[in-house]
């Protein structure tokens, strides 16, 4: 899961650089998505798979908002 991970690093809302943990990220998606109607909601494999696309992503440090904004596209 977190082995294949470029990114190593999140700056949260607050300034705080923090390690990156995909739990966290998959955590954070399964808390929102229980959030929208049952129609909504996706399934805990393609959870994984958007956790596992941000941690590929092309960049060593992500600011929270990058984070939340690739959750939503």
């Amino acid at each position: 899961m977190g082995d294949t991970s470029l990114v190593e690093k999140v700056v949260k809302r607050d300034g705080v650089v923090v390690k990156f943990d995909q739990c966290k990220i998959e955590a954070a998606i399964a808390k929102a998505n229980k959030t929208v109607s049952q129609e909504l909601q996706i399934d805990a494999s393609t959870i994984q798979s958007i956790a596992s696309s941000i941690a590929s992503t092309d960049q060593v440090q992500l600011a929270v908002e990058d984070i939340q904004d690739k959750v939503e596209s």
